[in-house]
């Protein structure tokens, strides 16, 4: 077979046994999943076995990528798994229901536009653990998750923290 790119294949069939064995695991647990696509950009191919394998839950960092599987029929709860610049905010509202969030300024705009929208979009706090990466420093969470919560059309879904740099 003559090559041009680089190329990847990937057996559906494994994946979503995969995603079966995964999911029975944190399940048990108490655990919820959500599954990132965004190494694959979005690839409906996947996000269908993903969901074949009991997944519900998608994520990604691309708005675009989540409107192509939209788009392609997949029907999972969709999250944007950064916080939204303010240049897309109706699309993310119209698309993911959910997304993280590191500023109470977007979170505003992410509830002015769900309010004309008349949809409700979840939203979870990102606080900053000490690498100044990303997120809502400690002693502001309470006051912000305050201020989200008086806020129409959002939902405060719960906090995340990002634990990658932790440490280096």
């Amino acid at each position: 077979m003559d090559m041009y790119a680089p190329r990847l294949e990937i057996d559906l069939a494994k994946l979503t046994a995969n995603a079966r064995r995964t999911l029975a695991l944190y399940r048990a647990r108490g655990i919820g999943v959500t599954a990132v696509t965004k190494g694959v950009c979005g690839s409906p191919g996947i996000a269908s076995a993903l969901l074949a394998g009991g997944v519900r839950s998608l994520g990604d960092a691309h708005i675009a990528n989540i409107l192509r599987m939209r788009r392609s029929g997949i029907a999972a709860e969709f999250m944007l798994i950064r916080s939204p610049m303010p240049s897309e905010i109706r699309q993310v509202v119209r698309f993911a229901d959910l997304s993280v969030n590191t500023e109470l300024s977007v979170i505003r705009l992410l509830s002015d536009e769900a309010v004309r929208q008349g949809k409700t979009h979840r939203v979870i706090l990102m606080i900053e653990l000490g690498d100044l990466r990303e997120g809502i420093l400690p002693h502001d969470v309470e006051s912000v998750a305050a201020a989200v919560l008086a806020l129409p059309g959002v939902e405060l879904a719960g906090v995340g923290t990002n634990l990658t740099c932790l440490g280096n």
